[in-house]
């Protein structure tokens, strides 16, 4: 059951996003461009941030590699094959997860502040539920409040996936508890990845349409 939900969930969300990407093709071009530099400076950030220059850029694009390597080796066995995790890609997803929990922590402490919903964003919400989407700087309103509706998400997903697995480390649970805290991981951590493709969308979106109106 979880390997069809998890495929059809993420089957829709690449054809929703593939949906909202059929722009011009520079436009594609231009999105694009700017994740595969983002991927490329990888090393660049593992450098500055053991010399504590720009920590927040290079924490990111770390913790978004790290949550990369996480889904594949937890996802990748299920959606592949059905089945768990063993082998490497348990060492790996065991060895990467407490780095990125650490790096997740960080990064909400170093973006609440900006996270936080401003008027404009309550005023968007209001005109949402009344359908009544009438600011001139809508498309602007929105794009903020999903994003960081999108950022408030993925850190309340957070604690159930963590906690699931704290709590599986303890002798507190029987056979049924136990696989039930692996359940709530498994859909957890699915919730949280569909949440994240949103929120790297929205991202994206914001990088292409800021770079748009400067240029």
């Amino acid at each position: 059951m979880f390997r069809l939900i998890s495929i059809t969930g993420f089957v829709i969300a690449f054809a929703s996003i593939a949906w909202a990407y059929r722009a011009k093709t520079e436009e594609r071009g231009a999105m694009f461009a700017w994740w595969k530099e983002q991927f490329k400076t990888v090393g660049e950030a593992l450098r500055e941030l053991f010399a504590l220059r720009d920590l927040k850029s290079s924490l990111y694009r770390l913790s978004l590699l790290f949550f990369v390597i996480l889904a594949v080796t937890g996802f990748a066995p299920v959606l592949l094959f059905g089945a768990h995790m063993s082998g490497v890609l348990m060492i790996l997803h065991v060895t990467v997860a407490p780095i990125f929990v650490v790096g997740a922590v960080a990064l909400t402490l170093m973006y609440a502040q900006r996270q936080t919903f401003n008027q404009t964003d309550w005023d968007y919400c209001r005109q949402l539920v009344r359908r009544k989407l009438t600011n001139k700087n809508i498309f602007a309103a929105g794009l903020s409040f999903w994003k960081k509706t999108s950022f408030w998400l993925l850190l309340l997903l957070t604690v159930p996936v963590v906690m699931s697995v704290v709590l599986m480390m303890y002798p507190w649970f029987g056979t049924e508890g136990q696989h039930a805290l692996l359940q709530w991981h498994r859909y957890g951590a699915f919730f949280l990845t569909l949440v994240l493709i949103l929120h790297l969308y929205l991202i994206t979106l914001t990088h292409y349409r800021a770079g748009s109106s400067h240029s």
